[in-house]
Order: structure tokens, then sequence, then C-alpha cells
């Protein structure tokens, strides 16, 4: 039987100043993407990111974003069953 990580959903708001020279980036440390908006330039990333890559994103945005952007954790632990997904 294969055991796997649970995955966190963290939401990543960039400001457009920022946005495209991080994107690629930030876009690699995710796992799934399920949401990505660029409104009025600014960037907004929701998806699944594996918990080994919580604090590379957390440098990312607070360094490269000089404070300016924000991660926001929306759910510490989410598995997939087949369909299902648990929170």
């Amino acid at each position: 039987m294969k055991i796997d990580r649970a995955n966190m959903r963290v939401r990543v708001s960039i400001p457009h100043k920022e946005a495209k020279i991080v994107h690629d980036r930030l876009k690699s440390l995710f796992k799934t993407i399920e949401v990505e908006d660029w409104e009025a330039g600014d960037l907004e990333m929701i998806g699944l990111i594996d918990p080994g890559n919580y604090k590379a994103m957390e440098e990312l945005v607070r360094k490269e974003t000089k404070t300016h952007g924000v991660m926001e954790l929306l759910s510490l632990k989410v598995v997939e069953e087949g369909d299902i997904e648990i929170s």
C-alpha cells in the first residue's frame, strides 16, 4: 500500500510589479494549481503544495515581493481518494 503525504492548500497574492518576475518559480512549487487569476496585473494563485515546499514558497513570496506579497494557508491537509477530496 502506497502512503502519500497530505497536501496543503494555499493562496498566494502578488502585486503586479513582482507578479511576472516570480510567476514561473512560484508555479513550479505548486503540485496542482486550482485558480490562477491575473486581475489588473496582480496575480492570485490557489492550489495544492507538498508540505516540504511551504518554506521555500513563503521565502520566495516574502523576499521577492519585499513583503508586499501575501501567502495564506487555506487548509492544512488535503487528501484525495479517487474522486473524493477530504480536507
